[in-house]
């Protein structure tokens, strides 16, 4: 009977600590709500739009890979601006040696965001980041942003769609 007094004494405190650890633990960036970001001089409120992925990886040579995604958006919003943001890695193997590996992102309206990486002999240029540029939608439609890479002879480009209904 003792036993079992302490099993449910040491059960319920244990439940208890979980639940306050829960509360404790921040949201992830997917359950965010928008950011409010000064632009222009202006508080305005920014989402985050994933903008898709870019590789450079030299094992075996140079292989470039790049993929953007399509969004769908419910409602136009007058005065939201949106970031898309472009997860970027360059793996140096040293298998292929030299140059120059660089990333592109262009946005809707022209904006454009860039990183390039000098391949140097016997160093580990091993990188990862993040491309990104804000697009205000001036209304209703179809909206398309660009990312690329290359390195060497080898480049990937894909085209992304951020469409309002």
């Amino acid at each position: 009977m003792k036993q079992n007094k302490i099993f449910r004494t040491c059960a319920a405190a244990f439940i208890g600590l979980f639940l306050v650890c829960m509360a404790a633990v921040p949201v992830g960036a997917e359950n965010d709500v928008p950011h409010v970001t000064p632009i222009d001089g202006n508080l305005t409120r920014v989402i985050p739009i994933d903008g898709g992925s870019l590789v450079i990886d030299e094992a075996g040579g140079a292989d470039c890979t790049a993929y953007a995604g399509s969004w769908f958006v419910e409602n136009h919003v007058p005065g939201l601006v949106y970031r898309f943001v472009v997860e970027c890695e360059y793996v140096d193997t040293n298998n292929a040696i030299g140059g120059t590996a660089g990333f592109r992102l262009e946005g809707p309206d022209g904006t454009v965001d860039t990183w390039s990486i000098d391949d140097t002999l016997f160093l580990n240029d091993n990188w990862k980041g993040t491309l990104s540029v804000d697009f205000m939608p001036e209304g209703p439609g179809a909206y398309h942003w660009e990312i690329a890479c290359n390195k060497g002879g080898e480049s990937a480009s894909s085209r992304g769609d951020l469409i309002f209904r």
